[in-house]
């Protein structure tokens, strides 16, 4: 089966009628490459880039009750400390012993990445 991007660069279009149709070389290959950039941006992993401040905002708004002591909270420095949230590698996040394991995403300290990973949810069953 061909590819949209290879029918595009192939010169020949037809309609829906499947009456040929004449279109711009340049108009078919400035298409295909559109349709290319899109299908690459689509496969980065996604990212999200939080403040302790806004997870905790997001916390207290899906129902935890939390304590609000001096000497439970971050202080407010600690509070604008950012936590980047990923998917998870392909290649899952390594244990102490070396074994792979595989969750939905994973989070990491955004100014401090070489301190690992923290998995987000439970780990997933892997068949890779």
């Amino acid at each position: 089966m061909l590819e949209l991007t290879d029918v595009l660069r192939g010169g020949r279009q037809c309609d829906e009628d499947g009456v040929e149709i004449i279109m711009s070389r340049e108009a078919c290959h400035v298409a295909a490459d559109e349709i290319e950039r899109l299908r690459t941006e689509n496969k980065r992993p996604k990212e999200l880039t939080l403040t302790v401040a806004e997870i905790y905002d997001l916390a207290c708004a899906a129902g935890f009750t939390i304590n609000q002591g001096k000497m439970f909270m971050p202080d407010a420095d600690e509070m604008e400390t950012e936590i980047t949230i990923i998917d998870c590698p392909a290649g899952g996040v390594l244990d102490d012993d070396g074994k792979a394991t595989h969750y939905e995403h994973v989070a990491y300290l955004t100014e401090y990445p070489e301190e690992g990973t923290f998995p987000l949810g439970g780990e997933l069953a892997h068949n890779g």
